[in-house]
């Protein structure tokens, strides 16, 4: 067992401040988004003579602040690995007082830390970070907007008659109802894939788990496991996978 060292502890604490901080970043921006559709959907759904096409505005409003939350969540996501990387290989250690891990994988992890600290690029892509903020709070964003869209179109300025009017009640401009609608539903769809396809952030057992999309559809769909063959030749691969 190796305890941890003053350095260390003080690296922690600055970690765990640094974290903290992005992470009411996080919490800031979803308290926009939250606010602003409560104000503008109160608004909209107050009045008949209201347009609905505010409500159409007000998404890409949500996409703004979704963006703009993806990229705090990146830099986010760099302290988080490295207080969890302290987690596993030092506090664990220190807390259970016995070695978990053997002296050469600790070095190893420990130094893959070190060399982390001299770079501020984000471990996670953008594309993905939009995803796992979907998935956290965004997907219900975009539902309860749309859902609201859709109650406008209903409820003003009366219920409609048949199905097709209430359709041709989302024409935008140049573009008609059915082309609205379907922008609308296709851009509910794309968000759900890009949420359950997102990287996961849960720990069991120390093990980084897959992606919703991944526990769902059986792994044998996807990954095809490496023959002996293939260890022989590239051992490393088979390393990184435990």
């Amino acid at each position: 067992m190796r305890e941890p060292s003053t350095a260390v502890v003080h690296f922690y604490r600055a970690a765990l401040a640094h974290a903290d901080v992005w992470r009411q970043r996080l919490d800031t921006t979803t308290n926009w988004a939250v606010v602003t559709n409560a104000a503008i959907i109160s608004f909209v759904l107050s009045s008949a003579s209201t347009p609905h096409f505010i409500l159409l505005l007000l998404v890409l409003l949500d996409l703004f602040f979704l963006l703009m939350e993806s990229r705090r969540y990146q830099i986010y996501d760099i302290w988080h690995n490295r207080i969890r990387l302290m987690h596993q290989y030092v506090f664990a250690e220190a807390l259970s007082g016995e070695a978990r891990w053997d002296e050469e994988r600790v070095a190893e992890k420990l130094g893959e830390l070190a060399d982390d600290l001299g770079h501020t690029v984000p471990r996670i892509s953008l594309f993905d970070a939009i995803g796992f903020r979907i998935r956290r709070n965004y997907f219900y964003v975009l539902l309860v907007t749309l859902g609201a869209w859709f109650l406008k179109l209903d409820i003003h300025p009366s219920r409609p008659t048949s199905t097709a009017e209430f359709i041709g009640r989302a024409e935008f401009g140049p573009l008609g109802g059915t082309a609205v609608m379907t922008g609308a539903i296709a851009l509910l769809v794309f968000a759900l894939i890009l949420a359950v396809r997102a990287p996961s952030d849960r720990l069991i057992n120390w093990t980084q788990q897959p992606s919703p999309f991944r526990r769902l559809v059986p792994t044998g769909w996807l990954y095809r496991p490496p023959t002996a063959e293939e260890i022989e030749k590239h051992p490393e691969n088979d390393e990184e996978k435990d």
